[in-house]
């Protein structure tokens, strides 16, 4: 599970002159709240030179490291880690599209992000979860403390099988990008305190200033997204089987902007149930809709408003409003639209065609292909 090629000296020299010459490429450029992160441009190059969990060459030492740094892999496979990586210093850019081969996996436990670290990016991961129960998320931004985390972009990555959340913003998280990742099957079956978890993306309420663009949601149970708090944009996303009314979800006073997004029924899925759930409209939680196609709204041109529905608690049991009251609509955008938004057609399209690492595996095809095909089930599918 574990092979290693290294790519030597005069590679990694060549690695690291791309990493200051090349730009994205065309039609990728970061868009949305964390385009302006620097990473670690202008800092060393760091070579990871071995799949070990630690020591000498390893992952964990480079982002560990103070400094503006940029981060190159030397090797190809499967990086084991014995417990989570947490990261303290930023001014950081993981670039996992300079492995040879096959790409970076990274494996078993996440990456967390503490405290004041600004200014990080992370391309072309994958992160695959087995274990860690209410910690295991892929990606953990944690602006906890005092801390602030800001400036930050996720550009094609692939964050599966966490037994909390894929993906958790908590804390005080500003000015965030992610776009064209695949953000999928939340462990359902795992070792989680309040038991079946299957979980997408969780921010907090101190989250604000997001951008959620180019993703595919598939096959997690609930949270494709939950967002709370502050403002957020959510645009041109691919969301698919989620479970009976658990999709995408507005809550604490989030102010969002759900927009062209593609939301597919899948075999899980109730295609009468709403996609979009807010609630606490006494904090102000607002939702602006337009041009979503759903199963309620299959062409994207009819009244959004069907695809809203509010859970109001009372007492000791729940009462539906469907369509959601007009307390929680907004007439006008929070956000501006990024440059290259696309119809949610469109953005259905490239999506599956582009979206995720570079070198993708058997797990982002088989889920990508299971999107194509309306098939598969929520959780891992590949235990």
């Amino acid at each position: 599970m574990s092979r290693q090629t290294p790519i030597g000296a005069k590679a990694l020299l060549m690695v690291a002159l791309s990493l200051f010459l090349s730009p994205p490429a065309v039609g990728d450029e970061p868009e949305g709240f964390g385009a302006c992160s620097r990473g670690g441009a202008g800092g060393r190059v760091i070579g990871v030179t071995t799949l070990a969990d630690s020591g000498p060459g390893s992952l964990r030492v480079a982002l560990e490291a103070p400094g503006p740094r940029r981060i190159a892999f030397e090797v190809e496979g499967v990086i084991e880690l014995e417990s989570r990586i947490v990261v303290r210093h930023g001014r950081v850019t993981i670039d996992g599209s300079t492995a040879p081969g096959e790409g970076i996996t990274i494996a078993r436990h996440g990456i967390q992000f503490v405290g004041d670290c600004d200014d990080i990016i992370v391309r072309h991961l994958r992160i695959r979860v087995f274990e860690g129960g209410s910690s295991g998320d892929c990606l953990l931004f944690w602006g906890v403390d005092g801390g602030v985390i800001e400036r930050v972009l996720i550009d094609h990555c692939s964050l599966m099988w966490a037994t909390d959340e894929n993906l958790n913003t908590w804390g005080s998280v500003r000015d965030l990008t992610c776009q064209w990742t695949i953000i999928a099957e939340g462990q359902a079956e795992a070792d989680h305190a309040k038991g079946s978890h299957s979980m997408g993306w969780l921010s907090g309420r101190g989250s604000d200033r997001l951008t959620i663009h180019h993703c595919l949601f598939a096959h997690n149970g609930d949270r494709s997204p939950l967002v709370n708090g502050g403002v957020y944009s959510f645009t041109n996303n691919v969301v698919y089987n989620w479970t009976n009314h658990n999709a995408t979800k507005v809550a604490d006073g989030a102010r969002v902007d759900i927009v062209n997004n593609y939301y597919a029924a899948g075999p899980q899925s109730s295609t009468l149930a709403a996609c979009v759930l807010p609630d606490h409209p006494d904090a102000g939680t607002r939702v602006h809709l337009s041009g979503n196609i759903t199963p309620l709204t299959p062409t994207g041109s009819e009244d959004q408003w069907a695809n809203v529905t509010w859970y109001e608690r009372v007492d000791d049991g729940w009462m539906t409003h469907r369509p959601a009251p007009d307390v929680f609509r907004a007439s006008e955008p929070f956000t501006v639209m990024p440059d290259r938004a696309q119809s949610a057609e469109d953005a259905y399209t490239d999506v599956l065609a582009r979206a995720g690492a570079a070198a993708r595996d058997a797990d982002d095809l088989r889920v990508i292909q299971e999107t194509r095909d309306r098939s598969g089930r929520v959780g891992r599918g590949n235990p």
